[in-house]
């Protein structure tokens, strides 16, 4: 009887474990996606239209990224120089891939030309040029696409809104509402 009760423990100790691992549940296909850490990007629409971002972002926390991003805009005579901050979360807990939210904080240069209104007959206006310099708290709304054999190429979107941090009568003279729409549309490569 004490034979038998050991072979028992004995053949259960050996052959319990992979038994046990069969009744396992699958491994998810996420958990089979390739850990990239950092993510490097641009926009590839600056050349024709005068929209010029890079950023890069990376892993912090399982679907939470920091990352930076710098830009520069050229639109009916105002120009956007930017530096930003942000924090995303991604939601599937997947970072860099699919939908995320976040929030920004930076430093954005605004420049604009201004023309003073010319009375007839004289029709030569004077151009100035108007110039802010103001933090911005931002919020956003981000998808990225992971595409390739290896999920390194990655097109991202996006939209969000950003609050310039500076009075009425310092936005005034360049035209700025307290808050403007941005963008977003790049394409890089995780690391």
């Amino acid at each position: 009887m004490r034979i038998r009760s050991l072979v028992s423990l004995a053949a259960l100790s050996l052959f319990g474990g992979p038994l046990a691992a069969q009744n396992s549940p699958q491994m998810s296909p996420a958990a089979a996606l390739p850990e990239w850490r950092t993510f490097l990007g641009a926009n590839p629409l600056g050349i024709p239209f005068d929209i010029v971002s890079a950023e890069v972002e990376t892993v912090v926390a399982p679907g939470g990224t920091i990352g930076a991003v710098a830009s520069y805009n050229d639109f009916d005579n105002t120009r956007y120089t930017t530096a930003d901050a942000r924090f995303k979360y991604y939601p599937g807990e997947i970072a860099m891939r699919g939908f995320s939210i976040g929030m920004s904080l930076g430093w954005t240069k605004f420049r604009a030309e201004t023309f003073q209104s010319c009375p007839p007959p004289n029709f030569t206006c004077a151009a100035t040029d108007a110039n802010l310099n103001a933090g911005t708290l931002g919020v956003l709304v981000d998808y990225n696409w992971a595409q390739g054999p290896s999920q390194r190429f990655i097109i991202g979107t996006g939209v969000g809104a950003k609050r310039i941090l500076a009075p009425a009568d310092k936005r005034e003279p360049l035209g700025l509402e307290r808050a403007y729409i941005t963008g977003r549309f790049v394409i890089g490569l995780l690391f």
